[in-house]
């Protein structure tokens, strides 16, 4: 996400929005810090959010 949104809170945060995931500030927060933390423990994300591991992203996409 961070490669096509660009990188950073403020940006998730009107994705989910704008997409009508949720309407709730808690549960953007609540997305952000599990996926965020998982992504960087799995070695998918950079501490930023950004996508380091992008094959591992297109793979999981195209499934």
């Amino acid at each position: 996400m961070a490669n096509e949104y660009g990188v950073g809170k403020d940006v998730f945060t009107k994705y989910i929005f704008d997409n009508e995931i949720t309407d709730k500030m808690n549960s953007v927060n609540a997305i952000w810090t599990v996926g965020k933390g998982d992504g960087v423990y799995l070695g998918i994300l950079n501490e930023d959010g950004s996508i380091k591991d992008i094959e591992f992203i297109e793979k999981w996409i195209a499934r």
